[in-house]
């Protein structure tokens, strides 16, 4: 079998000492190439001498030589920076404006400069003028650090020559290796053409619009008008389309189709969505191939490898995608996405993009994470990426060199600018990092740490009081909030009561049980209200489980008033809207929180029954019961109605299938009872809270997109 030259390092290439010592002698003769015969013929060579093919051939067995590679004359620095100077005297007889190569300070010497401009460079990765290429390489690196410090004193190289070196051997690195981008796909070694995986162009369109209303506005990681302006021209030229902006355009198909349901398929494709899932899914796996996207430095790819892995959530074990997850994680720090020295080596558009991508990756890690029961994802305070900026599409303009400043209140960027605050308060807060790093020794600072109170009045106050319910990303941006609020402060309950941190332990945990509440609530209005059709994917896989297994232990001991009655309410719908049973989840845990759903019920039957008050169970209740076998309790006497009918509508007409208005323009104010949820919470669902009830989760989310 062949062997490949090795290249020396820089380092030992430079030591006298390296080159001067003698190599012990071989008693065997060494042979690293084919001979000459086995070349021509094309077969495998023993590399012996002579070989046997050649003893077989009875033929002579001639070695081959390795040809000495010449090294490609550079463009003279010289001769460049005359010929700009010449265009410079142009632009300036003429009176036009332009940013000159050096400024008059002489602070950086005309020779790096020219360097910088006739050194290589990899391309762009959203194709736009004035772009800066994106450069893996940049950066005070380890192994960089290295070379640097072993270096003697008295070399000094150009940066010129120290970026050709390194832009060589990145070449010859990438030489040295197969493409191996199949490996997890299997679909194939070589890049193959895959026109006719694409749909016709009337239909790329309405994919494409069905992108922007659907997607779009939940991620943010594309600039609208520059892809689709990109789509345009290559819709009418498929077999002429970049690799990387085809890897993009099938990742938008696949997400795109995801977001729409069977019928809705149906009827605008005319086609099967589990077909047209098959086809885009396949060619998307090619067109990542064909992109190099495991050793890619183009956004584009990066982004479409993030869509594809949103558009085979739902049918996959959330511990498989987890781990595939973090090959995008690993992808994004190799091109510095987290590290803001990096990002703010770009042009502020491109850097913009890389933090919007960037944190799109974090947040789906950080909950492929906890469906998945991992500790461990890429939400921690050891990267320093800045959060978006809350600007429009339209702000976002590529040859801007300074961006506008950002807005205040809602923008297009509404619902990431919400998440991203959320998730950066989380990695810093103290609850979480105990839980995910249990050795983090406790910050000395006096300081005191915000809270999720804290964190709930920046939102408040910064987004969500300047919302339109009208509007469909508003809506989904306030009740999703509330939601992720209302999680996170469970957490930091659950930690504060661990630690004996909780000052009116009483209060806080009626808060807590009014948090589950609006939470589950929240997320009955997503579901109820048609504008918000659209995003249901992304509701689809945070189901509010934390709010359940909260109000499961409290239903079980506050039988009766006001708030139980609302408690039991929010469960009711939403038990409806998400149309649990027709799914017919396989998940045990599911079954375990049905079990648990009963018994509360059944105590608060016992306390009607002895109260001499009517209790008219649930629908749902009636069919728990029906599908896992659970007998009635004897002192139910009353049939089985469907609670709606019992308890008024809480959601306001203007929403024309219901919120109530407290879910969505504040905290809750509704009065009750102190003390009346005082019972200290039992193990049961409440020990689940770390594993985040992952198999439930994935199994509800599994069934209903196979429905």
């Amino acid at each position: 079998m062949s062997t490949r030259p090795v290249f020396p390092s820089p380092s030992t290439s430079d030591s006298p000492s390296v080159l001067t010592q003698a190599a012990p002698p071989s008693t065997q003769p060494s042979r690293s190439l084919a001979c000459v015969r086995c070349q021509s013929r094309k077969v495998r060579c023993d590399h012996k001498s002579p070989c046997t093919n050649c003893i077989k051939g009875q033929a002579e067995c001639v070695p081959a030589t390795l040809a000495t590679r010449r090294r490609r004359k550079r463009f003279s620095e010289k001769a460049l920076l005359e010929r700009l100077r010449n265009y410079e005297s142009l632009l300036r007889e003429h009176g036009i404006t332009f940013q000159p190569t050096h400024d008059s300070s002489g602070s950086e010497s005309e020779n790096r400069k020219a360097a910088k401009l006739s050194s290589p460079s990899v391309g762009p990765s959203f194709p736009a003028p004035d772009l800066q290429p994106v450069k893996p390489g940049n950066g005070n690196t380890f192994w960089r650090a290295i070379h640097q410090g072993i270096r003697s004193p008295g070399h000094q190289k150009e940066s010129s020559d120290e970026e050709f070196v390194e832009s060589r051997l990145r070449a010859e690195w990438d030489d040295f290796y197969d493409g191996n981008d199949h490996i997890l796909f299997c679909a194939g070694m070589a890049p193959k053409n895959i026109t006719s995986y694409h749909p016709e162009p009337v239909d790329i369109f309405r994919l494409w619009q069905i992108y922007v209303d659907n997607i779009n506005p939940i991620l943010k990681i594309t600039h609208a008008p520059t892809i689709q302006q990109q789509i345009i021209e290559a819709s009418g030229h498929l077999s002429e389309v970049s690799p990387d902006l085809e890897a993009l355009m099938f990742g938008i198909y696949c997400t795109a189709l995801m977001s729409i349901s069977d019928e809705d398929c149906s009827r605008i494709f005319a086609e099967d969505r589990d077909t047209l899932n098959h086809r885009y899914q396949s060619g998307c796996q090619q067109a990542l191939i064909n992109a190099n996207y495991l050793r890619t430095s183009d956004l584009r790819v990066l982004a479409a490898l993030l869509l594809y892995l949103l558009s085979i959530r739902p049918g996959i074990d959330p511990r498989s995608l987890s781990s595939i997850v973090g090959i995008a994680v690993r992808i994004g720090q190799t091109l510095g996405l987290h590290a803001e020295c990096f990002n703010k080596e770009f042009s502020p558009f491109e850097a913009e993009m890389r933090r919007r991508l960037w944190w799109q990756i974090v947040l789906f890690d950080s909950r492929m994470g906890e469906m998945a029961n991992c500790k461990s994802s890429i939400l921690s305070p050891t990267w320093d990426c800045d959060l978006p900026l809350n600007l429009n599409d339209s702000d976002l303009i590529p040859h801007l060199k300074e961006l506008v400043t950002p807005r205040e209140g809602p923008t297009e960027a509404l619902f990431i600018m919400i998440s991203c605050e959320i998730a950066n308060f989380v990695r810093n807060s103290q609850f979480y990092l105990k839980f995910t790093l249990p050795s983090t020794k406790e910050s000395k600072s006096t300081k005191v740490a915000p809270s999720v109170d804290d964190l709930e009045a920046l939102i408040e106050n910064k987004y969500l009081k300047y919302c339109n319910p009208h509007i469909p990303l508003h809506l989904m941006s306030s009740c999703m909030s509330r939601g992720f609020i209302g999680k996170w402060r469970f957490g930091e309950y659950l930690f504060n009561k661990a630690n004996n941190l909780v000052s009116q332990p009483v209060e806080y945990r009626d808060k807590i049980f009014l948090d589950a509440i609006q939470t589950i609530e929240c997320d009955t209005a997503v579901y109820m209200t048609p504008i918000t059709k659209g995003f249901l994917w992304f509701t689809k896989y945070h189901l509010p489980f934390p709010a359940y297994s909260y109000l499961i232990q409290e239903l079980r001991r506050s039988t009766t008033g006001e708030c139980t009655e609302r408690a039991w309410q929010a469960i009711a719908l939403n038990f409806e809207e998400r149309d649990m049973f027709t799914t017919t989840p396989k998940s045990k845990l599911f079954k375990t929180l049905c079990h648990m759903l009963v018994k509360a019920w059944e105590a608060r039957e016992s306390a009607l029954v002895e109260k001499h008050e009517a209790c008219v169970t649930p629908t749902f209740i009636t069919n728990i019961r029906s599908k896992f076998s659970i007998p009635e309790p004897r002192h139910s006497q009353i049939d089985p109605e469907n609670i709606l009918s019992t308890f008024p509508p809480s959601i306001p007409p203007e929403m024309q299938r219901p919120v109530a208005s407290d879910s969505f323009v504040g905290p809750v104010t509704e009065g009750y009872a102190p003390g009346a949820m005082s019972v200290d919470v039992e193990g049961d669902l409440m020990s689940l809270w770390p594993m985040e009830w992952q198999f439930m989760n994935a199994s509800m989310d599994h069934s209903w997109n196979s429905s």
